[in-house]
């Protein structure tokens, strides 16, 4: 708002407000509600550019407004107000915006280009519909950018394995049809053993606002979790952003998933009778993984519900050592991260010498009545 626009406020004025919103009486930016709360509803017509400014920029503009005399305008803001993005418990008079109605609104003002990029996503089918009516509605063109955990053997085919992640993408997190985003991964992430992963976290909307914060794109990213972030309106912030991602693609750094065909959206009575027939191509992709690491037969049906549960595949028949290099036993399915293992009757004998190496050991059946538990033992480290 520019400066010639903005009414004159009394010097009286300017210090009342100095004063409640230093004492957190009126939360900033200055909202109509804010003001009548405190009997003052009728500055809210002449506050100009003040009601725009996040606290600090508010009592900078006031005092700046003082300094100048009686009846002085307050100035225009000189850099771009931040909000900050809250997921966790509400704090009283609390400045901060809910991370879920930022990602909604932002997403679905959306005109020309979105960027995205996170670690974990679980929560799509809630943050990205306002996104998918942009891209059907006005061409909005959506970029995603995504962690691949490490392939889980040499020997993977990573042309299928590729494939298959983009494929459970799409179904936890896309399920509204064509139009889908680009989706692109970070191969150094996915290649066997790597250490490496694609951690960033943010949104760029149209070349112009931005979100940056430590929220994965997970339920308990906008529910459960204590997150924080920023949400910022910057052009030069957002451009510049845009350009490095657009850079690493063109290096060869961040490369495209193989493209997963749009679900179909179909009524529920149908999807009801055509069950099985839907599940077939995830299933049929499973078992060709599970066969490709040389899943143990009694173990298939547990690794398979892991994988449909979008877990991080395991380490398939792997010898487990100490860091001294002797080996404390083998397990069939092995997370080295969480040192998380489950292990098939024959293998029972290594289990005291890897729980005293901190393992947490599961038979099978204990690993299906305990799933829940081995999940978040998992999720966790992850």
């Amino acid at each position: 708002m520019s400066t010639s626009a903005s009414p004159q406020l009394a010097v009286k004025e300017l210090e009342f407000l100095r004063k409640a919103i230093k004492k957190r009486q009126i939360p900033t930016p200055i909202t109509k509600l804010s003001l009548k709360s405190v009997g003052k509803e009728q500055l809210f017509e002449r506050l100009g550019a003040l009601a725009e400014l996040d606290r600090d920029a508010a009592l900078a503009a006031i005092e700046a407004a003082l300094a100048g005399g009686s009846d002085a305008e307050v100035p225009p803001p000189q850099s771009p107000a931040a909000q900050m993005v809250w997921t966790g418990p509400d704090v009283y008079m609390s400045e901060a915006r809910k991370t879920t109605a930022i990602v909604l609104a932002l997403l679905g003002s959306a005109q020309e280009e979105v960027v995205i990029a996170g670690y974990e996503f679980d929560y799509g089918r809630v943050l990205f519909e306002p996104l998918h009516e942009a891209m059907k509605d006005r061409g909005v063109r959506a970029s995603i950018f995504l962690d691949v955990r490490p392939a889980p053997s040499v020997n993977t085919k990573m042309d299928s394995y590729l494939a298959l992640q983009a494929h459970k993408f799409i179904k936890q997190n896309w399920p509204f049809g064509a139009p889908v985003p680009d989706l692109f991964y970070f191969p150094e992430g996915a290649r066997h053993g790597s250490r490496a992963s694609l951690h960033a976290k943010c949104i760029i909307v149209d070349r112009r606002h931005v979100v940056i914060g430590s929220a994965n794109f997970t339920q308990r990213g906008h529910s459960r979790n204590l997150e924080v972030g920023v949400c910022i309106e910057d052009p030069n912030l957002a451009g510049t952003l845009t350009r490095q991602f657009q850079q690493l693609v063109e290096a060869g750094h961040l490369v495209p998933l193989p493209a997963p065909a749009a679900p179909s959206v179909r009524p529920p009575e149908e999807l009801a009778t055509e069950e099985s027939e839907d599940e077939t191509p995830e299933r049929s992709e499973l078992d060709a993984l599970a066969d490709e690491l040389l899943v143990a037969g009694e173990m298939r049906p547990f690794f398979l519900r892991l994988m449909r549960e979008g877990l991080p595949a395991p380490l398939v028949g792997e010898d487990i050592e100490a860091l001294g290099g002797h080996v404390l036993g083998s397990a069939e399915l092995s997370w080295s991260g969480p040192r998380v293992a489950v292990l098939l009757p024959e293998q029972e004998g290594g289990r005291k010498a890897l729980e005293g190496a901190d393992w947490t050991c599961f038979s099978l059946p204990e690993a299906n009545e305990a799933f829940d538990v081995l999940r978040e033992l998992i999720e966790r480290a992850e």
